[in-house]
């Protein structure tokens, strides 16, 4: 397959750098297990790195949202690759 690139912003790994400077963003793992948040979320959300990696996203929801069916169907759905 492949990928275009704007010649603006050269390779595929210049385009991520670029939007990574730009934009907040937060990775998880499948199970919802925080990765990585660049530090424009960490300013944005008032975090500091030690305080999310390796936590839930959960951390982010009030109590009764995370109990509901949905947020509970959300995540394994997710590994599997389905949207929600």
């Amino acid at each position: 397959m492949f990928k275009r690139v704007s010649p603006l912003l050269g390779s595929p790994s210049s385009a991520l750098e670029a939007l990574g400077r730009s934009l907040a963003f937060i990775e998880f793992d499948p199970d919802g297990t925080i990765l990585f948040g660049n530090p424009l979320f960490l300013g944005l959300m008032g975090y500091v790195e030690a305080e999310i990696i390796g936590r839930h996203h959960r951390m982010f929801l009030a109590p009764d949202e995370v109990q509901g069916d949905d947020y509970q169907s959300f995540w394994p759905c997710l590994a599997k690759g389905e949207q929600k």
